[in-house]
């Protein structure tokens, strides 16, 4: 009979059920005839020495009952005995400063070992570290100049932009100034003065080759002069080459209207230094465009010039001065040279103003040159710029304009009308702060004599006005 065990005996601690078979196996005696060691003594019944039932059986108090054994309540079990404390575990740090030494018996040498390779573990870490620091800092920088030359594009692209709005703003601008030029030379427009921009950039560019349209530029140009845009001079490069001629004698023309005349054109055109006989392109018949437009004080007149200058060389006094313009027939664009040629005789000779401007004559002579009322203004600029240029002291200049308000040569009003009216030069302005009675309690300046001029020659303007009426009464 087969004393193999079989799979549906379960094992319960007995010497029946599963695992019986084996147990009687094992309890023979071996080939050898040593005892085979059994798990449990032959004949041994007492549950005591049999061991617990296991697996299920030590819970299923069914098969407990059914094997005979009991199953044992857990408070009578015996409590276990309580386990030692274990000691505290040393902490690192100390284990790890213990064993540098020799506590575990390492000689110098291992010890020496340990710690190169451990120098060599930390440098190698280091090295690393380095290294990641590095790589970081690199593509750092990358991704600096990356975010760099990004911006840079879009500050590029932006000022590329820009500058392309600008331009075309620009376009836009010169052409609606460009489009203003031409609207007044073609008459749908009021004539104005010309701003910088325009002469600058529009001017040079205008073709009118229709004489009516380069004379209305012309007067344009005229206007901005007159306003102190621009003066001739400088203005002179800006001109078009196109009816360059015509625009130019259109310009002069109507500025002899507006400065007041022939004399105060010659002066103008003088002070700029203008050749208009040589800035003509057409050099044909130059005297007779000259009369067509009412310019013949521009036209040369040498031989009177040298007749002029003749006679400041002579040194004639005032009386025969007078009688040599006179037979010269001078024009009032010469007028300035004579009042320049006394005045720079008397303030550079220092004479006395009693003596040098005391007779008929002056009188007779400063009336013969201030035919106009720009011209009283003229005569006193003259005395002006001649005692700048050669005396410019103070208790000068109101000697002279007394001795000449008494004499009847200059009125009281021309010192007024000049105060108001004259140019803004540095010997215009030098005057009228130049003081009178200087150093004295009653020191004034000129500019305050002039303010007073009504009060201190009272009389003077009482005879002129009875005067005045007698004649009215005569002609009457």
């Amino acid at each position: 009979m087969d004393s193999s065990p079989s799979k549906k005996f379960l094992f319960d601690g007995t010497e029946d059920g599963f695992g019986a078979a084996i147990r009687a196996k094992n309890n023979s005696e071996s080939p050898s005839g040593l005892t085979r060691l059994t798990y449990f003594r032959e004949g041994a019944s007492s549950a005591g020495s049999a061991p617990k039932p296991v697996a299920s059986s030590r819970f299923n108090m069914r098969g407990a009952e059914e094997s005979g054994a009991k199953a044992e309540p857990r408070e009578s079990r015996e409590p276990r005995e309580p386990r030692e404390p274990r000691e505290p575990r040393e902490p690192r740090e100390q284990r790890e400063a213990r064993s540098t030494g020799n506590a575990w018996n390492y000689s110098d040498k291992q010890r020496e070992k340990r710690e190169e390779m451990k120098k060599k573990q930390e440098e190698a870490k280091q090295k690393k570290q380095e290294e990641l620091r590095k790589r970081r800092e690199e593509a750092d920088k990358r991704r600096a100049e990356e975010a760099e030359k990004i911006k840079n594009k879009q500050e590029r692209e932006r000022q590329e932009t820009e500058v392309k709005e600008n331009e075309e703003k620009r376009k836009a601008h010169l052409k609606a100034i460009s489009d203003a030029v031409d609207n007044m030379c073609r008459g749908s427009q009021d004539i104005e003065k010309l701003t910088d921009e325009q002469i600058q950039h529009v001017l040079p560019k205008c073709e009118y080759s229709d004489e009516g349209e380069a004379k209305v530029l012309g007067e344009i140009l005229a206007v901005t002069i007159f306003n102190r845009i621009i003066e001739l001079g400088n203005l002179l490069e800006f001109l078009p080459e196109t009816s360059f001629d015509v625009i130019l004698l259109s310009i002069l023309q109507n500025l002899r209207k507006r400065l007041g005349g022939d004399s105060q054109l010659f002066n103008y055109v003088n002070e700029e230094n203008v050749s208009v006989f040589t800035l003509l392109h057409d050099q044909n018949n130059k005297e007779d465009r000259l009369l067509k437009y009412e310019l013949e004080c521009l036209i040369p007149k040498d031989d009177l010039q040298n007749a002029l200058e003749n006679i400041f060389n002579q040194k004639y006094s005032l009386d025969i001065l007078y009688e040599e313009c006179k037979k010269l027939n001078v024009p009032e664009q010469f007028f300035p040279q004579i009042m320049a040629y006394f005045f720079d005789d008397f303030f550079a000779n220092n004479q006395d103003p009693n003596v040098y401007f005391n007779h008929e004559a002056v009188s007779d002579l400063i009336i013969y040159l201030t035919p106009s009322d720009d011209s009283v203004v003229q005569i006193i600029d003259a005395a002006v710029e001649s005692w700048y240029k050669n005396s410019h002291k103070n208790d000068v200049l109101v000697p002279i304009f007394e001795t000449l308000i008494r004499n009847r040569a200059v009125h009281v009003s021309w010192l007024q009308e000049w105060q108001n009216e004259g140019k803004g030069s540095e010997a215009n302005q030098a005057a009228l702060v130049s003081k009178i009675m200087a150093g004295t309690e009653d020191e004034l300046m000129f500019t305050t004599w002039i303010m007073e001029i009504e009060t201190i020659f009272a009389d003077i303007i009482e005879e002129d006005e009875e005067f005045e009426e007698g004649e009215d009464d005569n002609q009457w």
